[in-house]
């Protein structure tokens, strides 16, 4: 393995941290989806033999603990349709959840890490020094700016803290707005229209809006290529190995060696191992201490 060189503004093993739970989030979605789309699929090929007009108790045995309407498997197999429909709405409104965690974890960490970018600086003031003299160093007004009204408005919002937007983020926009869109209407409207209500007029329940298989999976990856250029552009940048500074600031343990980064080093490299942190040499974390201390 490459001898690991510190260096404050740039990350010992990329990606972020924001950006790997992020991964892990877009993760466990995509396993939970396609868990589902195995059973739909399994679930259908059980009725092929069957009519139509069968009860769909022929098929799927009745809890005798619960109530069920007597229903036909062609009412069933629409009920379901409409259900696997509903998942994937559902997954929009996670995918745009989990995406906008990610954007908000990461703008706070380059603003915590390269505060001088509030006042048209960059690295002249290094975040380590706020963070160990104020207990509640934070930046919500920025971080939330760039997670909050339409896409256009939050990369305008990014551009002005960081001077620029990704190229491939500025390039979807339009798209990432088209999900911004979506889920508030699963989330406020249950996905149906976000129009005022039309009182006296409106009396029937309008349809769900649609999402096909193939626009979820375009709406994946749209959100795993959106966080890459956006923590690339952030952890090369402004955070560099902020974040793991960070977690030395906060651990449980520090200051209990006396502030000797030989004897910390270990401790804080087991702890490091049990988080979700990549692996750090002893040389490496040893001079990212003595970076702690002298600040």
């Amino acid at each position: 393995m490459a001898k690991m060189h510190f260096d404050r503004w740039t990350i010992a093993r990329s990606p972020s941290l924001a950006y790997r739970l992020f991964k892990e989030h877009h993760t466990q979605l995509n396993d939970l989806y396609f868990s589902h789309i195995a059973a739909f699929r399994g679930a259908f090929a059980s009725t092929k033999t069957q009519s139509k007009a069968d009860s769909v108790h022929t098929v799927f045995p009745d809890d005798k603990n619960e109530r069920h309407r007597e229903i036909t498997l062609e009412t069933w197999a629409k009920h379901y349709n409409e259900f696997d429909n509903w998942i994937r709405l559902s997954a929009v409104v996670a995918i745009t959840g989990f995406l906008e965690v990610f954007i908000q974890s990461a703008v706070e960490a380059a603003c915590q890490s390269c505060p001088g970018i509030l006042i048209g600086g960059n690295k002249e003031i290094d975040g380590v020094t706020l963070l160990k003299k104020r207990p509640k160093y934070a930046f919500l007004p920025q971080s939330m700016s760039c997670v909050k009204g339409t896409w256009d408005q939050r990369m305008d919002s990014y551009e002005q803290l960081f001077g620029e937007c990704p190229k491939y983020v500025k390039d979807n926009l339009a798209a990432l707005d088209e999900m911004r869109r979506l889920r508030n209407a699963v989330g406020h409207t249950f996905g149906r229209s976000n129009d005022p209500p039309r009182i006296g007029r409106d009396v029937k329940i309008e349809p769900f809006r649609s999402v096909k298989g193939d626009k979820l999976k375009s709406y994946l990856d749209l959100a795993m290529k959106s966080a890459k250029a956006i923590d690339a552009h952030l952890t090369g940048g402004f955070i560099g190995c902020y974040e793991t500074i960070a977690m030395y600031h906060f651990w449980a343990d520090r200051g209990k060696y006396k502030g000797k980064a030989s004897k910390e080093s270990l401790p804080f490299i087991k702890y490091l191992d049990s988080t979700e942190h990549p692996h750090l040499s002893y040389e490496y974390c040893v001079k990212l201490i003595n970076h702690y201390i002298l600040q």
